[in-house]
């Protein structure tokens, strides 16, 4: 069996597959832009007071920061950092770097293996001359680029939410620190995928 035609075989069988877990990826990324929005709205609703601020806050704040306002502490508090101000120091932020995107790369790899051999379709691969070796490189052909091309939207599509749901003024992006994790989160979701 030939590279190409095994190449379709397993697209033809897997498409559904694909196609749902790009979607699913790229609405994982619309939820968490959504939810970093709608927090930041919601917690103007709860603030705390100027007189809990002087009251509490205040007496537990490093000697540093005793000197802040009730207005600087309100815009520090309402401000969304993502990433690490540490310079060369890495940071999972919890938007860009999900739990779930490293359990749909687990979930993936796991029904790119066992959902074949369940149904009996690696017979037919087997009997079809192709090396065991060859479909599997062929099924993470497919898999893979979905799963990091899927990843990678979805964290565009958040970071696009959250700048325009959030104000320019209560944001700060660690570029450095984010993009330092990023080949780690991606080695992450291959292992994760492999496993």
């Amino acid at each position: 069996m030939t590279n190409h035609s095994l190449r379709t075989l397993l697209l033809h069988r897997h498409r559904v597959w694909l196609i749902l877990a790009a979607f699913l990826l790229l609405f994982f990324g619309v939820v968490q832009g959504t939810s970093n929005v709608n927090m930041f709205h919601e917690w103007g609703k709860y603030q705390t007071s100027e007189k809990d601020f002087n009251k509490y806050d205040v007496p537990a704040m490093k000697k540093a920061h005793k000197s802040m306002t009730y207005a600087q502490f309100i815009k520090d508090q309402r401000t969304l950092k993502y990433g690490n101000p540490l310079r060369g120091h890495v940071t999972q932020d919890g938007t860009f770097f999900s739990m779930i995107y490293f359990l749909t790369a687990i979930v993936l790899g796991c029904l790119m293996t066992f959902w074949d051999q369940f149904s009996g379709f690696n017979r037919l691969l087997f009997s079809s001359g192709a090396r065991r070796r060859q479909i599997l490189a062929m099924k993470v052909r497919l898999y893979l680029p979905v799963l990091l091309i899927g990843y990678l939207l979805g964290a565009v599509i958040s970071y696009a939410i959250i700048r325009s749901g959030v104000p320019h003024d209560y944001l700060i992006f660690y570029w450095r620190s984010l993009f330092l994790y990023l080949p780690i989160f991606i080695i992450q979701l291959i292992a994760a995928f492999a496993a």
